[in-house]
């Protein structure tokens, strides 16, 4: 009887498993031509590079008889593309809708099925999850009819996702101001940096080295999308804060990055985590709201609506890098102006 496959490897497809910090794929007899004739391949250190390398190798271009197969061809072929955040997500609910849906051919998946499914979710797991897991469903199937495996989108005109509601909250300078006092000059200047910025994302600012400092600005890269590059031009104001932020130990050259752990390390991995930055944000203000400083409680992202209060719907969007208008009113809940004079 063959030995069940651990935790961690039960949600990869059949024949992977991670084994001393790599992705492993243990080649059957009739692909070994396409693995170097190695009996088992090493196909990275991350899922995202494994499944590249993967689909790559074994160049799938077949027809999806079963969602499982489109769902692997999704996993393989689309989601290297997408943000490490994203990646992350989705990575969480392909097995499970794998486990769901998996044996069905892509013509036999019903809204009602999937109304059950997106229920049954919220109930084991959170509504939020149950969303995700909605897009990435319907992401993957949006793929399949481009691959030519599914004629009709099943969720197309349909509402599947919880209404999860726009956050409202707007960060006042008061409690601004009381929060930034709790904090070590290091990330008091990161605030100032990101609202001199005009609301760059976290992802943005602490992926800043050196050589993104020119003699006209600071230079940007926009995480979504990730091919939006632009230049913040530089301000007496935010020229100082940057010289303050360089001027904390220890001493940063070429592709050292502006904000480091004390280890000298960047608060962002290549794959865009910032756990340690966020445990660092979470402490604080539970500290401020604990010692009374802060009414309520309020997001590093907050903070991007904070950089734009009082712009027009338009220069909002400008401001912050949206594609659309609609991005910037429906989370940012921006109103609209409309000049009468």
């Amino acid at each position: 009887m063959p030995q069940k496959r651990n935790k961690d490897n039960r949600r990869l497809p059949t024949g992977w498993r991670f084994r001393k910090g790599f992705f492993w794929y243990r080649v059957p007899d009739r692909e070994r031509e396409l693995f170097d004739g190695k009996a088992e391949f090493k196909l990275g250190r991350t899922e995202a590079e494994a499944y590249e390398e993967w689909a790559r190798r074994k160049r799938i271009q077949e027809r999806a008889y079963t969602l499982r197969q489109g769902f692997t061809r999704y996993r393989a072929e689309v989601m290297p593309k997408k943000a490490a955040s994203t990646q992350k997500q989705r990575s969480y609910s392909l097995p499970r809708l794998m486990t769901a849906f998996g044996d069905l051919a892509p013509h036999e998946l019903t809204p009602s099925m999937i109304y059950r499914y997106r229920d049954h979710v919220s109930k084991v797991k959170s509504q939020k999850w149950a969303n995700v897991d909605m897009e990435t469903l319907s992401h993957a199937l949006s793929c399949m009819i481009e691959w030519g495996d599914l004629d009709r989108h099943t969720m197309r005109g349909l509402r599947f996702k919880f209404s999860a509601g726009t956050r409202k909250h707007r960060v006042t300078d008061q409690d601004l101001i009381a929060f930034a006092e709790t904090l070590p000059r290091k990330w008091q200047l990161y605030i100032s940096l990101k609202l001199l910025t005009r609301g760059r994302r976290k992802g943005e600012i602490l992926r800043l080295t050196v050589n993104h400092l020119t003699k006209d600005g600071i230079q940007f890269r926009n995480n979504k999308p990730p091919y939006d590059e632009y230049l913040v031009e530089w301000t007496p104001e935010l020229r100082t804060v940057v010289e303050e932020i360089l001027a904390i130990p220890p001493r940063r050259i070429g592709s050292a990055h502006l904000f480091l752990t004390r280890n000298g390390r960047p608060y962002i991995d290549f794959e865009g985590d910032t756990s340690s930055f966020n445990t660092m944000w979470t402490r604080y203000m539970a500290k401020a709201v604990k010692m009374g400083h802060v009414s309520e409680r309020f997001t590093e992202n907050d903070l991007r609506k904070k950089a734009v209060d009082g712009e027009s719907l338009q220069r909002a969007q400008e401001l912050l890098r949206h594609t659309t208008a609609q991005t910037t009113k429906k989370h940012y809940t921006i109103q609209d102006r409309i000049k009468t004079k």
